[in-house]
């Protein structure tokens, strides 16, 4: 027989175990969290070991890498540099042999009693004796002369060295910048001296006009002059930094003016239809390719498109966008290509 003391006992003791437990239960979850984070730690702590190592490897290299940047400075300060004089001053011959753009070079013959089968084989062999650098060889459309694309600077000394006094051997004339002045006057020939004293040109001897054109308002029907005169480079960069041309009692707005020749027969750029090789030959005015359908191309005339482009692109075989009017020449390639090679010939270094 259990007592009630005993009972009693029990049950008091039993209630202090779980309430004992019931409180130690947090205190071991926090003791098992703090293992781990120093476990943790003790990772990290590594880590940063192993950074901080790292890190002072790539000081102790760029250390060095500055010490040998600053042994090879010292050594090209020693080294004599020569100036700008020096190279200035040295002979012609040094500064030839330095590459060069490509120029037009043109050989005829002095007397109608040469062909010019005669003069093409004496070319190949002296281009061949003096190792002539030669981009491109071909005749003249009027067949009178052969012109020869360079890079080189001494050609006409090296041509007339084997040729003798039977060819003649020219170099192209410099393309001079053109500027397009509008409103001028009618007498606008005549003012050239006086546009030379009020913009300070009076160096350039090279000035001449090139055309006076007469036009016609729409607005108005007033007629006015514009003027296109030819000029050197250093003459068009004192008028670029201007902003204006001061001719009389007013100032005239201007532009540099590009002449890109276009031809309306083979619908290409470069030449007219007055000199156009594809003369006889007919063209269809719609796409610009060879006619052998009588005009029956698969392009439709109602939407917009550039026959010079697709001319283009059938010849050289070229995926060329045409879905253009051929008057917009910001989207037209083909214009912009003989527009980049008009502007590689002028030379704005002359005089």
């Amino acid at each position: 027989m259990v007592s009630k003391k005993n009972l009693c006992w029990q049950f008091s003791h039993s209630g202090k175990k779980d309430i004992i437990e019931k409180m130690i239960e947090p205190l071991a979850q926090a003791y098992k969290e703090a293992l781990k984070k120093s476990e943790e730690s003790e990772i990290l702590s590594t880590k940063v070991n192993q950074l901080q190592d790292e890190l002072n490897v790539s000081v102790q290299k760029h250390d060095e890498i500055i010490n040998k940047l600053n042994q090879l400075s010292e050594k090209v300060t020693t080294v004599n540099t020569p100036t700008y004089a020096a190279i200035a001053s040295q002979p012609k011959q040094d500064q030839q042999k330095q590459p060069n753009k490509l120029t037009n070079y043109f050989v005829s013959p002095e007397n109608d009693n040469i062909s010019i089968d005669k003069v093409e084989e004496a070319l190949k062999k002296t281009l061949k004796s003096k190792r002539i650098r030669i981009n491109d060889m071909k005749r003249t459309k009027n067949e009178k002369s052969i012109r020869i694309i360079s890079p080189d600077t001494d050609v006409v000394e090296q041509i007339n060295s084997v040729i003798g006094e039977d060819m003649i051997v020219e170099k192209e004339k410099p393309f001079l910048p053109e500027i397009f002045i509008h409103n001028v006057g009618e007498d606008f020939d005549q003012q050239i001296e006086e546009l030379k004293d009020r913009n300070d040109l009076c160096d350039d001897d090279k000035i001449s006009v090139a055309r006076v054109m007469e036009q016609k308002r729409r607005i108005n029907g007033k007629i006015i002059y514009n003027a296109i005169i030819r000029l050197t480079g250093k003459s068009l960069n004192k008028l670029n930094k201007a902003g204006r041309i001061y001719l009389g009692y007013s100032s005239l707005r201007f532009r540099e003016n590009f002449y890109v020749k276009k031809c309306t027969n083979c619908y290409s750029y470069g030449h007219t239809s007055r000199g156009c090789h594809h003369e006889h030959e007919a063209t269809c005015h719609n796409c610009g390719t060879p006619d052998s359908n009588n005009h029956r191309c698969d392009i439709s005339r109602k939407e917009p498109h550039c026959p010079y482009c697709y001319r283009m692109g059938y010849f050289y075989k070229r995926n060329i966008k045409f879905d253009h009017d051929p008057s917009d020449v910001e989207c037209c390639k083909s214009f912009q290509i003989a527009l980049d090679k008009l502007q590689r010939k002028i030379d704005y270094n002359y005089g």
